[in-house]
């Protein structure tokens, strides 16, 4: 006796399957992870020109590429010279998926396209990377000649369930001694880490206004060292307090002044009770105000060259992290 329920057809099925609207797994439509027909309405899967020393695994426009060395066509990379020891594993999926979609009807074989693929983790023996993925220099410059991982997708998460880390230079306290690259040059300090938003580096100008001048701002500046700039700003307050207890003091003795020599002027009480209170105003104002305020100029200075200057003892700006 029939269930009222028909095989799912491959017009409408992720309606069918919402609504329950079918009794056995539909061939060839792709739902429930069936195999998609090669035939399918809008399918688009181009063939991928192979290199003779490739190894690929394929799969329903998923691709492991073992081979060399190839950001594009069959004559680039460190594989195309005959480079040694520029083995390559490409882990890619959707070839030329984020191309225009009018292009895609005159494609049919297609090399490797580190910007129209839809997502792809590339690891590399010896590559020019940066070159490759077409990124920004920064202030490392574009690596050359190193091996490397490039990852690219629409979005890219990392999840660490016990914290992340990013770590530059170096394994510490292994042997053989680790070197950097191929040459066996280490870069010191600590190689850079830099967050750069856009894949833009170059310097901005701003316009100050009719009476400013024009200035140009640097776009990759260090980040603030939280604990540093904690230290600056209440070193700047202590010296603001210091200097504002001057100001107090000088107020207080020039009020004190002035009361004095308006009350000797109302009773006509001149000569030596004005050269006293006289003297001793100027004596507080020398030594509550000028002296105290000579004493913030030069902790200013010290300020300055401790926090504010690269190089200082304690440089609010980090020598090694750098972004946009």
């Amino acid at each position: 006796m029939s269930s009222g329920k028909t095989p799912l057809g491959p017009s409408k099925p992720f309606e069918a399957v919402s609504s329950g609207q079918y009794t056995e797994n539909p061939p060839k439509s792709g739902l429930l992870h069936t195999i998609l027909s090669q035939d399918s309405k809008g399918r688009f899967q181009p063939n991928f020109k192979k290199a003779d020393n490739e190894k690929i695994v394929q799969n329903n426009g998923a691709y492991i590429v073992l081979g060399t060395d190839r950001p594009t066509s069959l004559t680039s990379g460190k594989g195309a010279s005959g480079g040694d020891g520029a083995a390559s594993i490409d882990l890619v999926v959707g070839r030329m998926d984020n191309m225009n979609p009018n292009a895609k009807k005159e494609v049919n074989w297609v090399d490797n396209s580190f910007s129209a693929d839809s997502a792809r983790i590339y690891i590399a023996q010896l590559t020019d990377v940066d070159s490759a993925f077409s990124l920004a220099p920064g202030l490392m410059g574009s690596d050359r000649d190193r091996s490397a991982i490039g990852i690219k997708a629409d979005g890219v998460r990392i999840i660490g369930r016990a914290g992340i880390r990013l770590i530059t230079g170096v394994s510490d306290g292994v042997t053989p001694k680790e070197t950097l690259a191929r040459d066996g040059s280490l870069k010191q300090p600590a190689p850079t880490i830099e967050f750069i938003a856009g894949n833009n580096t170059d310097n901005e100008i701003i316009w100050g206004g009719l009476f400013n001048p024009r200035e140009e701002l640097v776009k990759l500046q260090p980040i603030v060292k939280g604990w540093n700039l904690q230290d600056a700003l209440l070193e700047l307050v202590q010296i603001v307090e210091h200097q504002a207890g001057a100001i107090s003091n000088l107020a207080y003795w020039l009020g004190i002044s002035n009361n004095a020599l308006s009350t000797w002027a109302s009773t006509s009480l001149t000569g030596a009770p004005a050269a006293v209170i006289g003297a001793l105003t100027s004596l507080k104002v020398m030594t509550d105000f000028h002296l105290p305020s000579y004493a913030t100029r030069t902790a200013f200075i010290t300020y300055r060259g401790n926090f504010l200057v690269p190089g200082g003892r304690k440089f609010i700006g980090s020598y090694n992290v750098y972004t946009t």
